[in-house]
């Protein structure tokens, strides 16, 4: 009878997000933990790094991992507001002295509640800043 528990019993049902969750595990396993643009090592769950759309999915581009890169906080954020685009304008960017450093996101000057934010921004933090900082 103890081969029927097994055999017969209900897997558990996923939960929304554990298909994300699976490629973005495997984009950090692909890349090794590291940035793809500095190189820096991230641990998976506590760094605020994550898997990077190449081609965003508002513009068509699909969540496969041919389509992702890993990239720590600061440089997602760098490589969003510079719109760089393929893996190669993101490597290049660290030593490419036209591309000036652009602010992550300011803060609210005094006496201001806040700012605008700018699209994608809610897509990776769910409209809040960095948690990690």
């Amino acid at each position: 009878m103890d081969w029927q528990k097994k055999v017969y019993t209900k897997k558990p049902k996923e939960k929304p997000g554990d298909d994300w969750k699976r490629l973005r595990t495997a984009v950090w396993k692909r890349d090794k933990g590291k940035c793809k643009r500095c190189d820096k090592v991230t641990r998976l769950e506590k760094d605020g790094a994550t898997a990077h759309h190449l081609t965003p999915r508002n513009e068509g581009g699909g969540d496969d991992i041919a389509n992702l890169v890993w990239l720590c906080a600061e440089c997602h954020d760098f490589v969003e507001i510079q719109g760089l685009r393929t893996l190669a304008e993101i490597q290049g960017s660290l030593d490419d002295p036209m591309i000036e450093a652009t602010p992550i996101l300011p803060e609210p000057k005094k006496g201001e509640e806040s700012f605008e934010r700018p699209d994608w921004h809610a897509w990776v933090y769910g409209g809040q800043r960095n948690p990690q900082k």
